[in-house]
């Protein structure tokens, strides 16, 4: 699955046709009853913010989209068969949430309620008066506060179709996108040939939520957490990316996201079978290529980021939602002769913020006593796209992931695998010196991996 920015997408142009929710059944979802199953621990703070956010009248788009190509002459009523299912299958599409003020609960619709509505927004002669019109489009169709905080769309054409799906990340994280395409693509093919589904069964998310808050952390793991996060934050300050963002002042730049890079299979499982060799897997080694492209670029002998982990019960169980915990990684990096030290030292941090997995960190913030604004870190996120949960019956689906605008000052990382290699991006402000300097940067990375790798 690659990684990609919608309005620097390549949807090729077509018929635009669009699905929302029926108002009938937004309207139904304000009487439904309470859930039990409380918000996730990540949910909760996301509302939160989204909360202040409006408070001060602001509001800031955030989702993500999936887009997956359909061979042939696409039927709307298919697509919306196939999307039908996936809100069928998937309980927290079904499931939004109501605050007082002091309170967030959540609610729940029966499977078999909820209607699709379709709108035929027209003909677009070029990729980018459609990609332009899609983001806007999903900037205003998804609000974190609103339920459905989703949508659906779909490019036609003669001889093929995209299919789209954005979700806000209340919903969703990479995984769960990649998998709703892969579903629907699913879903949408058995249809047509008259045959059921092969798809596993999904997992509940809201399961997962109400677990998150019925399985009481034993306090000493805690307290074993928070002082791993007090320790990586003794300076007082989150992690920035090893390079100068050169920002200057003024309005706060666009963020646009950037492939620099990309490593092909050979590269990356040679790569992989070294550090394996040395005791430690693929996502360890590439840490420790980027600590060291940061000691050859900037001189840093200390690498610290904040790393996205999936916690997932059952890897193996299809399911949509937002399975993310946040992890501190910080290691010393040695010169470039000595490569295996610092990998080794990657490998211990690694394993350090792995053994706190299970302590949510909004859980270590609230023990902190303070607020943490992490989404102001540098981030460096590594997703492995091949074994997708339930997939294991389909044919494989290329599928893409698309973000929209943001601003910001701050620069994250993305390692995106897929049987085809390594795609290596950045976030980045857009300004021309920035882009030159995490080009630099992410060349050195490039430069160890190879070196390793042969």
């Amino acid at each position: 699955m690659r990684m990609r920015m919608l309005l620097e997408s390549d949807v090729p142009p077509g018929r635009l046709v669009l699905w929302r929710v029926a108002p009938g059944t937004v309207a139904a979802a304000q009487e439904a009853p309470e859930h039990p199953a409380p918000p996730s621990f990540v949910q909760e703070e996301h509302l939160r913010q989204a909360l202040v956010r409006r408070s001060h009248g602001r509001r800031q788009p955030r989702w993500h989209a999936g887009a997956v190509e359909i061979a042939g002459t696409v039927a709307p009523a298919a697509l919306e068969h196939a999307l039908t299912g996936l809100l069928e299958r998937h309980d927290t599409l079904r499931s939004g949430f109501r605050t007082d003020g002091t309170r967030i609960h959540r609610f729940l619709m029966a499977p078999h309620v909820i209607a699709l509505v379709t709108e035929d927004a027209g003909e677009f002669d070029t990729s980018a008066a459609l990609c332009e019109h899609l983001a806007s489009y999903f900037d205003d169709a998804i609000r974190t506060l609103e339920w459905p905080a989703y949508t659906f769309a779909a490019v036609l054409r003669d001889s093929s179709a995209t299919l789209l799906a954005a979700f806000d990340h209340l919903n969703s994280d990479a995984y769960s996108v990649a998998t709703a395409m892969r579903e629907v693509h699913e879903l949408y093919t058995a249809h047509v040939e008259d045959r059921p589904p092969a798809l596993e069964p999904a997992a509940s998310y809201l399961d997962f939520c109400a677990a998150q808050r019925q399985d009481p952390i034993p306090g000493e793991e805690v307290a074993a957490a928070v002082s791993h996060w007090a320790a990586f934050l003794s300076d007082g300050l989150l992690p920035q990316a090893p390079i100068e963002p050169d920002v200057a002042s003024g309005p706060t730049p666009t963020l646009v996201n950037q492939e620099f890079e990309f490593l092909n299979h050979s590269i990356v499982a040679a790569f992989e079978k070294w550090c394996r060799r040395n005791g430690q897997t693929l996502f360890t080694g590439l840490l420790a290529a980027l600590g060291q492209a940061s000691f050859a670029i900037a001189g840093r002998s200390v690498f610290r980021t904040i790393v996205p982990l999936q916690t997932r019960k059952d890897p193996a169980a299809p399911s949509l939602g937002w399975y993310i915990n946040a992890a501190p990684i910080r290691f010393t990096v040695s010169s470039r002769d000595s490569f295996e030290s610092t990998l080794a030292d990657a490998g211990t941090a690694t394993r350090a913020a792995l053994h706190h997995l299970g302590v949510p960190f909004e859980r270590v913030e609230y023990e902190l006593d303070g607020e943490l604004i992490v989404q102001s870190a540098f981030w460096t996120s590594y997703l492995d796209f091949r074994p997708l949960p339930g997939t294991r019956h389909q044919k494989p689906v290329e599928a893409q992931l698309l973000t929209g605008n943001r601003s910001g000052t701050g620069i994250d990382l993305f390692l995106n695998r897929t049987e085809a290699g390594l795609s290596v991006r950045a976030r980045l402000p857009d300004v021309e010196a920035t882009r030159g300097n995490v080009a630099a940067y992410l060349a050195a990375f490039t430069e160890t991996v190879t070196t390793f790798a042969s």
